[in-house]
C-alpha cells in the first residue's frame, strides 16, 4: 500500500473526501510513522488551470510549516484551518454557499435568455451590480459558451436526456431514428464536457436548462 515503508514521509492529500475519511487517513499515516496533510481546494476549474488555487489545510501545523514553501507554489492563497478533518468541513460549507450562488446565477441567465436578452450584456450588468459574485466571474462564461455551442436539435436531445427520456422516446418525439439520437447524444456529451449522464444532469441544473 501507499503507507508501506512510509516512515518519515509527508503526504499532501488534495482529494475531496469526508472529514471522517480525512481523519482516518491522518491516523493511518501517523500509525505508519508518516504525516498526512489535508489540502482542500476551494477554487474553480479556471483557477486550477491558471495555478491560482485557494487551499484550506488541516492536520499537524508543524507539518504544514515544513512543506509550506511547496504549498505556496501550488496556490496563491491558503489558510491553515486546524486539526484533521477541519479543512474538509470548511470546504463543505464553501461548496454549499457556492452551489446556492451557482443555482441563482443559472436561474438568472436562463430567464434572461427566455426574455431574449443578450447573455454577454446580462453578465456585464450583473458584474456591475448587486448580482455580482465569484461564481459569475468564474463560471458564467463557461456556462454560456457550452450551451451556446449546442445546435437546436442537440439542445432538444439534451433536454430529453436530462429529464429521463430514453433514446427511443426522444426519437419518436422529434421523428428521427434512435441511431440519430445516439449521434446527437455523443455530440452533447462532448460539448458539455460530461463523461456520464449524471454529470450532464448536474450541468443542466446549474445552467438552468432543467429544474432540480
Amino acid at each position: 500500500s501507499l503507507l508501506t515503508n512510509a516512515k518519515g514521509k509527508i503526504f499532501i492529500n488534495c482529494a475531496t473526501l469526508s472529514p471522517a475519511i480525512h481523519r482516518e487517513v491522518y491516523a493511518a499515516a501517523e500509525k505508519a510513522g508518516a504525516h498526512s496533510l489535508e489540502a482542500c481546494m476551494a477554487s474553480s476549474i479556471s483557477h486550477a488551470r491558471e495555478g491560482k488555487l485557494y487551499l484550506m489545510l488541516a492536520g499537524d501545523e508543524a507539518t504544514y510549516q515544513q512543506v509550506r514553501p511547496m504549498i505556496e507554489q501550488m496556490s496563491v492563497n491558503r489558510r491553515f484551518i486546524g486539526g484533521p478533518g477541519r479543512a474538509a468541513e470548511v470546504k463543505a460549507l464553501v461548496n454549499m454557499v457556492m452551489n446556492i450562488n451557482t443555482a441563482g446565477l443559472a436561474e438568472g441567465l436562463g430567464l434572461a435568455e427566455a426574455l431574449g436578452h443578450d447573455l454577454n450584456m446580462i453578465r456585464e450588468v450583473f458584474s456591475q451590480t448587486g448580482a455580482n459574485s465569484r461564481v459569475l466571474e468564474t463560471d458564467s462564461a463557461d456556462m454560456v459558451a457550452r450551451v451556446a455551442s449546442l445546435t437546436q436539435r442537440e439542445r432538444q436531445v439534451m433536454q430529453g436526456l436530462v429529464t429521463g427520456q430514453s433514446n427511443k422516446a426522444i426519437a419518436r418525439e422529434y421523428d428521427i431514428s434512435p441511431r440519430t439520437v445516439e449521434v446527437y447524444r455523443a455530440n452533447v456529451m462532448t460539448k458539455m464536457q460530461a463523461s456520464n449522464l449524471s454529470e450532464l444532469v448536474r450541468f443542466a441544473i446549474r445552467a438552468g436548462i432543467v429544474e432540480d
